[in-house]
């Protein structure tokens, strides 16, 4: 459970880097980020456990990693132990998530703001 939850959580975070750092304005962040991650939570579980939904929005919630993520932390949970053998399935999706993340973090992050770099540079 242990190991499923830090790669859960790293990453969620390097996605939030990388939402973070493709979007414009840090006001922006928020409403991006709220206006994926809410219906993506009533699709995958999370706020409505067990519920039916049409095909596509049951195709879109396998598709992103918040359901595999909430599957594999269920499936740890049941197993009782905090060193029990992972869901290697959902954890390799998360896992792929966590590689674009980070392919994208390490492209286009920053820590001064692009529209600081162009004055400079013009």
């Amino acid at each position: 459970m242990l190991l499923t939850f830090v790669v859960c959580a790293v990453t969620f975070a390097v996605l939030g880097l990388a939402i973070m750092s493709l979007v414009r304005s840090s006001q922006s962040v928020v409403g991006v980020t709220l206006g994926t991650l809410l219906p993506l939570s009533f699709v995958s579980d999370v706020f409505v456990l067990g519920a039916t939904f049409p095909e596509p929005l049951e195709v879109a919630s396998w598709v992103f990693p918040l359901r595999h993520a909430t599957r594999a932390m269920t499936e740890a949970a049941h197993q009782g132990a905090l060193w029990g053998a992972p869901s290697w399935e959902h954890l390799a999706v998360v896992l792929a998530w966590g590689a674009v993340g980070v392919l994208v973090v390490a492209r286009r992050f920053g820590w001064t703001p692009r529209e600081a770099e162009r004055r400079v540079t013009a």
